[in-house]
């Protein structure tokens, strides 16, 4: 099974790795250690317009990256990302 699969992994590694490089702002993502085109790609077609957002938490909370909060009595809890269900 893996013998058949594996050209079909690897044709769509290769489409995704053309596409990012297609795609300026997915380009600049990849200049940074560790980012690679699936990684860089994923970002910029969730994110869209990086321009409709004024600060980076806003970024944080659109895609559920900011920890749940439990406040009570004067102490503040954190807790797992708000979309980790």
């Amino acid at each position: 099974m893996l013998d058949r699969l594996d050209p079909v992994v690897q044709e769509l590694d290769r489409e995704v790795a053309r596409a990012a490089e297609q795609n300026p702002a997915a380009r600049r993502l990849m200049e940074q250690p560790g980012v690679g085109p699936v990684t860089a790609l994923m970002f910029v077609l969730t994110i869209g317009p990086v321009k409709r957002f004024q600060r980076s938490k806003q970024v944080v909370s659109y895609l559920g990256l900011n920890p749940r909060e439990s406040s009570s009595g004067g102490r503040q809890r954190l807790g797992a990302i708000s979309k980790a269900r």
